[in-house]
C-alpha cells in the first residue's frame, strides 16, 4: 500500500478529498485538494483531487443556474403586473424546486460512490467532468 507524505495511505487521502467535497464545503475541499496538488506525487490522487473540485463546481453551477429561473420568472411576473395583469408561476417554481432537489440528491449519491471507489483507488467516470480534466490537466 502506497503512503502519502502525510504517512497515510493514498486511498485514505482520496477518500478524504471526496468526503471534504461532500460534507465540508469549498474551504476544506480546496485546502485538501491544494495540498494534494502541491505536495503529492501520485497521479491517481492528483486526478481525484481535481475531479472532486471540478465535480463540486459543476454541480454548484447547475444548482445555482436552475435556482435563478424562479427569480427570472418573478421579475417577469412583476414586469407584467405593472401593466395591471396578474401572472404567477407557482407551478414552474414547484418544478424548479424538484429539479434542484434532484440535482442535490444526484450530487450526494455521486460523491458517496466516489468515496466508496476511492477505498480501492478507483475512479468513477463522469463524462462532463472527465472532458474538462482531460482538456486542462
Amino acid at each position: 500500500m502506497e503512503k502519502t507524505k502525510l504517512g497515510i495511505s493514498v486511498e485514505l487521502l482520496g477518500v478524504i478529498v471526496f468526503a471534504a467535497a461532500l460534507f465540508g464545503g469549498y474551504f476544506p475541499l480546496l485546502l485538501v485538494a491544494g495540498y494534494i496538488l502541491l505536495r503529492e506525487e501520485n497521479e491517481w490522487l492528483r486526478k481525484s483531487a481535481v475531479q472532486a473540485v471540478t465535480t463540486s463546481i459543476v454541480f454548484s453551477f447547475l444548482i445555482y443556474t436552475v435556482g435563478l429561473i424562479p427569480d427570472a420568472l418573478d421579475w417577469f411576473g412583476s414586469l407584467i403586473n405593472i401593466f395591471g395583469t396578474s401572472f404567477y408561476f407557482s407551478v414552474v417554481n414547484g418544478i424548479i424546486n424538484a429539479v434542484t432537489s434532484a440535482l442535490s440528491i444526484i450530487r450526494e449519491v455521486l460523491f458517496l460512490l466516489m468515496i466508496l471507489k476511492a477505498f480501492k483507488q478507483e475512479s468513477i467516470q463522469v463524462p462532463v467532468v472527465d472532458k474538462i480534466i482531460e482538456k486542462y490537466m
